[in-house]
């Protein structure tokens, strides 16, 4: 299971890129109509760009990882920091009490489902199993 979810992680990144380039596409096309081929295209696109960055550009990849490292860091705070001042304050107990379900799910425990894939997402390929670490 292991092996599997750190492919399956390792898949999902060119295949999360592709799919945001074509979106991109799409917010600046609105008569581009995407197709699947296009979509698996963009993929293996991005696939071969990362593959020649880990061949030729093994050099560059420690100060390329320090600037997105700072980058993020900085992103995350400026955003943070903006949706703190400026958001709607709502009581606790309408924090805590008040649950909507506005997505169109037949029932809550549908759509809490759903949510929590992306949050699944981000530990895919955490898991090993404790015969591999003694091994």
């Amino acid at each position: 299971m292991s092996t599997l979810s750190w492919q399956a992680g390792t898949a999902s990144g060119p295949f999360l890129v592709g799919t945001l380039i074509q979106s991109c596409a799409i917010v600046m096309y609105p008569d581009y109509a995407p197709t699947n081929w296009q979509g698996t295209l963009m993929v293996i696109a991005v696939t071969f760009v990362v593959w020649a960055l880990n061949i030729w550009g093994t050099k560059l990849m420690p100060l390329f990882q320090n600037i997105m490292l700072v980058i993020h860091v900085f992103g995350f705070l400026a955003i943070i920091i903006v949706l703190w001042t400026l958001s709607p304050r709502a009581s606790t107990k309408t924090t805590f009490t008040e649950f909507k379900q506005a997505g169109g799910w037949n029932s809550m425990g549908l759509a809490l489902m759903v949510g929590q894939i992306s949050a699944v997402y981000a530990c895919i390929c955490m898991f090993m199993p404790l015969s591999s670490i003694d091994s």
